[in-house]
């Protein structure tokens, strides 16, 4: 399993659109699945992935089949 974020936002970085996060987690996922690993994603307060709904259509959107959500209560709760 390999966890990944969405883009942090008070850190100077480019924060991408979610269609581009979608497109480029798609990406990620088709190559882990040659390497028979699992993609998880995991939403986070302070990225603009902060709900477990906006991880939801990221992943409904990328259409990735290895991938999914990996949750935190104390990122959740945060």
């Amino acid at each position: 399993h390999v966890k990944i974020g969405g883009s942090l936002e008070d850190d100077g970085n480019k924060v991408w659109p979610r269609e581009t996060l979608a497109r480029e987690f798609a990406a990620i996922c088709a190559e882990a699945r040659n390497a028979g690993t699992l993609i998880a994603l995991e939403p986070m307060p302070f990225t603009n992935l902060r709900s477990i709904r906006q991880g939801v259509e990221m992943i409904r959107d990328s259409g990735a089949t290895n991938g999914g959500l990996m949750l935190d209560i104390w990122h959740l709760a945060r």
